[in-house]
């Protein structure tokens, strides 16, 4: 019960999407980064918290097909 409330919490949400991109891109996200962020964590929201969804857009970000060059 409490494992299904946590799951449609949007904090819970927001900070499941910015762990799975952190672990993906093996790094923490930049300033500059932050509006893509927001659209993937709204983008994962709308679509239902599908996970799959989620690996589909962050495989597709410029951010994960282009490397960061520069300070982390």
């Amino acid at each position: 019960d409490l494992a299904d409330q946590l799951a449609e919490h949007r904090q819970v949400q927001d900070c499941y999407v910015r762990t799975w991109v952190r672990y993906a891109l093996g790094r923490r996200e930049v300033a500059e980064e932050r509006e893509t962020l927001t659209a993937m964590q709204d983008a994962f929201v709308e679509g239902g918290g599908d996970v799959r969804e989620l690996l589909v857009l962050t495989a597709s970000s410029g951010w994960f097909r282009h490397r960061f060059v520069g300070t982390p």
